[in-house]
């Protein structure tokens, strides 16, 4: 169980039971660390490439029914490339923008790599190491930036909600200014 909400009473009530007992499950697979990055990537390529697998697959089914008057040969074809296809989409999608956050977020990453992949030893390489040209040159750098970004993705949220906010702020205070003249 995690510590967080620790009272006494119930734990598997009050420490959030039902998604740490997930992780917990995820864990049997994770393999290294902190499973949430691992976790995380292995539920949404499994999910990316379920949907991928039935859009596929219906449409190979259908597609064969019309042509060979069956459909089960061309539904397990489909569905099968319907898998590959959602998994390596959802992937590729991933490295291009987890390689991207690095960019823009070096420290975030270094602190989620290391979080998520203690043995590795992210805390002790040079800062300038935490580039996209560093990372695509290895799959197995790749792999782990990808499962890291997706733990920094409510951070990158809330720096990005941060900025709209500085963005906005002058619009926002001249609006209640204006609001403020009209009601005297």
């Amino acid at each position: 169980m995690s510590f967080r909400n620790s009272t006494p009473g119930n734990e598997a009530l009050t420490s959030s039971g039902f998604s740490d007992a997930y992780r917990h499950i995820l864990r049997l697979g994770g393999g290294w660390g902190n499973v949430s990055g691992p976790g995380i990537f292995m539920a949404r390529v499994i999910v990316s490439g379920t949907l991928g697998s039935i859009f596929m697959g219906l449409s190979g089914a259908s597609i064969g029914a019309m042509v060979f008057d069956t459909a089960t040969i061309p539904f397990v074809v489909s569905a099968c490339a319907g898998f590959v296809l959602g998994a390596v989409g959802f992937y590729r999608d991933a490295v291009r923008k987890s390689q991207r956050a690095l960019d823009r977020f070096p420290q975030l990453l270094q602190l989620h790599l290391d979080s998520n992949f203690q043995h590795r030893g992210f805390d002790t390489w040079d800062a300038a190491r935490f580039r996209s040209g560093v990372f695509s040159k290895s799959w197995v750098l790749q792999s782990m930036l990808v499962a890291s970004w997706l733990t920094a993705t409510r951070a990158i949220e809330r720096i990005y909600e941060a900025e709209e906010e500085r963005i906005l702020l002058p619009f926002t205070g001249a609006a209640q200014d204006v609001e403020g003249v009209e009601g005297e």
